[in-house]
């Protein structure tokens, strides 16, 4: 299997599978994000934990949301001003943008979505808008397959 050799950028090579049974590989997780005592058509900067590489398989929100995921903090600064009824530029970095509302606060997300960071590190970047009528805590919860531990 093709694997990371050091630590060093595109350093991979080709080794023999780890012996032994139990499978290993990918494994499902949520993470847990909340905007704390985000106003009405607000928004905040926020962080989650996620896993260096990954693929976003579900998300769910407390509250009717704009969820925005970023592999930096850098990519989310620029993407900051977009409205929601624009297209991300050409060279943005974003992962994933979700919308939900009310009666539809959580969903499978198909296509599934991979996102990585470079380089490797497991906090991911959010934007978190409150869609609902007055101030409130949003919650984004992840479901998710870690790709690489």
């Amino acid at each position: 299997m093709l694997s990371k050799v050091t630590g060093a950028d595109f350093d991979t090579g080709w080794i023999d599978p780890p012996a032994g049974g139990g499978g290993g590989g990918v494994v499902r997780a949520t993470s847990t994000a909340t905007g704390t005592a985000v106003p009405s058509a607000g928004e905040e900067h926020t962080t989650v934990q996620l896993s260096p590489s990954y693929t976003i398989v579900g998300l769910a929100t407390s509250v009717p949301a704009r969820v925005r995921l970023y592999p930096s903090s850098e990519a989310a600064a620029a993407d900051l001003s977009r409205p929601v009824d624009a297209e991300p530029a050409a060279t943005a970095e974003i992962v994933l943008e979700f919308v939900t509302a009310t009666g539809f606060l959580s969903s499978t997300v198909s296509p599934n979505v991979a996102g990585a960071s470079i380089p490797p590190q497991s906090t991911q970047y959010l934007t978190v808008g409150n869609l609902s009528a007055s101030t409130a805590d949003v919650d984004v919860t992840f479901t998710y397959l870690a790709l690489e531990l």
